[in-house]
């Protein structure tokens, strides 16, 4: 998705807005316990790849 944004040409940024999972949504970083669902070393390389 990351690749996706960056290469499309124009987008001048973007947002994740779910961070924590509640009630029937389930995509974000968190669980709905706060629990993490995604090692935050591998967002940041994510998002620091070009």
């Amino acid at each position: 998705m990351v690749h996706a944004i960056r290469t499309a040409g124009f987008f001048v940024g973007h947002c994740y807005t779910q961070l924590t999972d509640v009630q029937q949504e389930v995509n974000g970083l968190l669980t709905a316990d706060r629990e993490l669902k995604v090692d935050p070393s591998e967002i940041k390389r994510i998002l620091e790849s070009r």
